[in-house]
């Protein structure tokens, strides 16, 4: 069940991107965090096969919709506690897959729970040094479930002043030649009130309260407001 729940729960963050399809296992094999991507588990044949299998049929359904229908899965699966933990280990760095630094020191103790070391930058300590860009979460729905994902920062956004629906549907679409997607969104939000207020009521929520997760912000303006004065 562990080794099942080990490789599910990335992968559903892998389909809630889209299934973009990105391989997070490095070529590098010595050190997998090089190249910037994450072992997940995905050497087991059978494993793969299913996730292939997954993806196959997710890809015959819009872009946009697998997207919230795979997070909206990794909400249900950690709405529930103990759930949410076994999420976070399954997720966790394994000892091989953490990148080089100095182990004798009391840093690389401090992120040897973790697989990989904190960061200490800009007068802000990283639990690791993965993070995941703007564009993903955008409205914040989702911190507590990429917290149990086990990023070491999360960028939510864009965020405008007030919301806006963004551009017409279909604006996300799939290049599963180049494992990418074309972005043409038109920062679709909940507006900058809706979004802060959701983070404060994850800040402070028990999950919220216990997380070293560090949360930023990308910003944007409305479609309505001329460029002239978007510094406004």
């Amino acid at each position: 069940m562990s080794r099942v729940l080990r490789a599910a729960a990335p992968w559903l963050f892998r389909l809630a991107g889209d299934g973009c399809l990105c391989n997070f296992t490095s070529k590098d094999k010595k050190n997998p965090w090089k190249h910037g991507r994450v072992a997940t588990g995905s050497r087991n044949p059978y494993l793969r096969a299913m996730y292939k299998a997954l993806r196959t049929i997710l890809f015959f359904f819009p872009t946009e919709s697998v997207h919230h229908f795979s997070m909206e899965a990794l909400r249900l699966l950690c709405a529930f506690g103990p759930m949410r933990r076994l999420v976070a280990w399954a997720c966790r760095p394994e000892k091989e897959d953490a990148p080089p630094g100095p182990d004798d020191s009391p840093l690389g103790a401090a992120g040897a729970k973790h697989g990989c070391p904190p960061l200490e930058l800009f007068g802000l300590r990283f639990r690791n040094p993965v993070g995941l860009a703007a564009g993903f979460d955008k409205n914040a729905c989702y911190l507590r479930e990429l917290d149990a994902l086990g990023f070491g920062f999360v960028e939510i956004g864009t965020v405008t002043p007030l919301a806006q629906q963004g551009n017409p549907k279909p604006r996300l679409f799939r290049l599963p030649e180049d494992q990418g997607l074309i972005n043409r969104m038109g920062f679709n939000n909940d507006g900058v009130e809706a979004v802060a207020a959701r983070v404060r009521a994850w800040r402070s929520s028990r999950a919220g309260r216990r997380s070293s997760l560090i949360v930023g912000g990308n910003i944007g303006k409305n479609k309505v407001t001329p460029n002239e004065e978007a510094w406004k």
